[in-house]
């Protein structure tokens, strides 16, 4: 994965405290530059394990977090293969 492409991520997650879905929204629209399909995919790939690694992390940090811990991978997971599929179907570039 490029750089470019990791400081974009940065720039509206990170920093803007945007949801990884106008990250996708943005990358579609050319703002930082044209990536391969392969490229973006593999970011959210990227970005999904860690959001799952912290989902446990944080489950077994706090009780009251555990609880929920299934619901919320299952609902990352979702919103993330939502997000792949969206890419796959349809990139502007190969």
């Amino acid at each position: 994965m490029s750089e470019q492409l990791w400081e974009a991520y940065e720039q509206v997650c990170v920093v803007e405290l945007q949801p990884v879905h106008e990250l996708v929204r943005r990358l579609r629209s050319g703002e930082f530059g044209p990536f391969a399909r392969q490229e973006v995919l593999d970011l959210l790939r990227t970005l999904q394990q860690h959001v799952l690694a912290n989902v446990y992390v944080k489950a077994q940090e706090h009780p009251s977090y555990a609880e929920r811990a299934e619901e919320v991978a299952d609902e990352q997971r979702r919103m993330f293969e939502d997000l792949m599929a969206e890419v796959e179907a349809d990139w502007p570039w190969p």
